[in-house]
């Protein structure tokens, strides 16, 4: 047993860094399931192994088939923390939805407010998110969905998730949520094909000057597959230096960005094509391309405002990345933060790498790489037995390579399952639709 020394309700865990990792009575915490017994579990928890008790021993079995869960610490036995299952919190299986009864007029009475359709609708995406329906969150969202000229449930569903996210609910938020690409790849595939066709030697010379900046933009941010290693760092440090620069941002700062390779040189083109472009359906075509692309990238930024408060899961940075393949998928680079005396900080030391890939429609294969000290624990899911042997045959040339890196392959395991969705809350975010290649980093 891995021992954990301190005494109730605060206990710390020694991690290999000589940092402390702390256990809180109530504390909300996601971790990694390493192995299950009849009365204990053996978790990662920022990549330090903790031994636990379980509240109930049916929350064991329901851990059989998971790599994470979240948890509640409700307490702690013999210097062992006790915890609770989060999909366990309520005993007991939940009604059907035939027959479970609606609870919300009456919840709504109880708390004093209105029965009306708006509130119900604001109450229904609260509940949803995990979040409790109080005259004080119901009058925030509904402040937010009012400044927009008309709303729906599923503006309210997207208002909840902001807030269960710990994002600035506004309806600039909101519109942007229920109008811009989910993706990157695709709306940036499209505006390069548009912007090589157009002819920039019929446009004002400042114009194709500017046209030809953006394409150099664009092709900066898909990447090269075909390159050597050295070539694809330097490309991803590239596209990193691009999308994490928000437009607005560039704007404040008083001295001009010294490269135009940069969100801002796209926003000037479409300021200068959409003051030209009247009547002329090419250049209107190209517009509509630049603020979709534009909206995507906003997006995908503004799932970067630090979280508040910080949800259960903690606070990650996500980053998308068009990887220049067939069909124009977008990977999702994410990196979870733990907080700190200084502020959120990595722990490069205990590293997890998700790498999820839709093959198809019917079939996915699913990589988790857990890291701790140059060794590497890896769960391969695959969605039928053929993709689950090939990729077991594949184990030996995945320990090769990752010896040539220096890391120790220390366990394995394949197995045929669903792939996870991919954590935290992509949905809580508002993402209309989850993508089909994701790449989750977690350190």
């Amino acid at each position: 047993m891995f021992p954990i020394p301190g005494t109730p309700p605060v206990i710390a865990v020694t991690r290999s860094d000589d940092t402390p990792l702390t256990l809180r009575l109530n504390q909300r915490l996601t971790a990694e399931v390493l192995q299950i017994a009849t009365d204990h579990v053996v978790l990662g928890v920022d990549g330090v192994p903790v031994v636990a008790r379980l509240t109930a021993s049916d929350q064991a079995r329901a851990l059989a088939d998971r790599r994470t869960a979240q948890f509640i610490v409700r307490g702690f036995a013999d210097q062992t923390p006790v915890l609770q299952l989060v999909d366990h919190a309520a005993t007991g299986p939940p009604p059907s939805p035939t027959s479970q009864p609606d609870l919300l007029p009456g919840l709504l009475k109880q708390a004093g407010l209105p029965g009306d359709t708006a509130t119900l609708n604001l109450a229904r995406a609260l509940l949803d998110h995990g979040l409790p329906v109080t005259p004080a969150l119901i009058a925030e969202l509904g402040e937010a969905l009012g400044q927009l000229s008309a709303w729906t449930a599923t503006d309210a569903q997207r208002a909840a998730g902001l807030k269960a996210a710990g994002l600035p609910v506004t309806p600039g938020a909101l519109s942007l949520l229920a109008s811009a690409p989910s993706e990157l790849g695709e709306p940036l595939a499209r505006l390069q094909t548009r912007l090589q066709s157009l002819p920039t030697d019929t446009l004002p010379k400042d114009l194709a000057g500017l046209v030809r900046d953006g394409l150099a933009v664009l092709t900066k941010l898909r990447l090269n597959w075909s390159a050597g290693p050295d070539q694809i760092t330097e490309q991803l440090r590239a596209l990193v230096e691009i999308l994490g620069q928000p437009i607005e941002r560039q704007l404040a700062q008083a001295a001009p960005p010294p490269s135009s390779d940069n969100l801002l040189t796209l926003a000037r083109l479409r300021a200068e094509l959409a003051q030209i472009s009247a009547g002329q359906p090419q250049l209107e075509a190209v517009v509509k391309d630049l603020d979709q692309f534009l909206d995507a990238a906003r997006l995908a930024q503004f799932r970067n405002v630090a979280p508040n408060p910080t949800p259960g899961e903690g606070h990650w940075f996500r980053l998308d990345v068009p990887v220049g393949l067939p069909n124009d998928p977008t990977a999702h680079l994410r990196v979870a933060y733990r907080p700190g005396q200084e502020g959120d900080v990595l722990d490069a030391a205990h590293t997890r790498l998700v790498l999820q890939l839709d093959l198809d429609d019917d079939h996915a294969l699913e990589i988790d790489l857990s890291v701790a000290d140059r060794q590497i624990g890896a769960w391969i899911t695959a969605t039928d037995e053929t993709l689950r042997a090939g990729a077991e045959a594949e184990l030996p040339h995945l320990e090769a390579g990752l010896e040539q890196l220096g890391y120790h392959l220390k366990s394995a395991s394949c197995r045929v399952g669903q792939p996870a969705p991919p954590t935290p809350g992509s949905a809580s975010a508002g993402s209309p639709r989850a993508s089909p290649h994701h790449v989750n980093l977690e350190a």
